[in-house]
């Protein structure tokens, strides 16, 4: 499957080399805001990703209790 967030980082990776191999202040200044926000997508992607899979295991969890899989358990009460 499709990677996001290390599509995210390698264009990243790519306007920071181009960044700091061209002279020209203002090319310069596009290519590092560029790399900055693909940074940003990474990061915001990989938290998504993490959201996701603790949100999974919450579906799974609850998905398990809804088919009576989980055994109640007895607080000592």
């Amino acid at each position: 499957m499709f990677d996001q967030s290390e599509a995210f980082r390698v264009m990243a990776a790519k306007y920071l080399r181009l960044a700091k191999g061209t002279e020209d202040p203002r090319e310069r200044s596009k290519f590092f805001d560029y790399a900055m926000l693909y940074a940003q997508l990474s990061q915001q992607s990989e938290r998504r990703k993490t959201s996701r899979a603790m949100a999974g295991g919450d579906v799974e969890r609850r998905h398990a209790s809804e088919r009576g899989d989980v055994v109640a358990r007895s607080h000592g009460r």
